[in-house]
């Protein structure tokens, strides 16, 4: 750590090397911004996909949720109408369970 970043007005250095990373992709030549901006899609993209599998990872631990709570009350002998009224799962699917 640098004795900027020690003293008290750490965060106005922050924003220092923020005007500082800005002023230095102003001063880049037209190669060196249109990697700068593929770099930028590129990782902007890969969080993108990150967010959207974890999403796509929670609804899926939802789903199996639902089945294995679904299965459960088919065993204490609910009835399919109310297993599906409660956990949203269609009567076919209760039926395979």
């Amino acid at each position: 750590m640098t004795i900027l970043e020690q003293m008290p007005w750490a965060a106005e250095y922050a924003a220092l090397k923020e005007l500082a990373k800005a002023a230095e992709i102003a001063g880049f030549t037209s190669e060196e911004r249109a990697r700068y901006e593929r770099s930028l899609k590129t990782f902007n993209d890969n969080v993108a996909i990150a967010y959207r599998q974890r999403e796509e990872g929670r609804e899926e631990g939802r789903a199996e949720e639902r089945t294995l709570v679904a299965q459960k009350m088919k065993q204490k002998g609910m009835s399919a109408d109310d297993i599906s009224e409660l956990t949203g799962l269609s009567a076919e699917e209760i039926e395979k369970l």
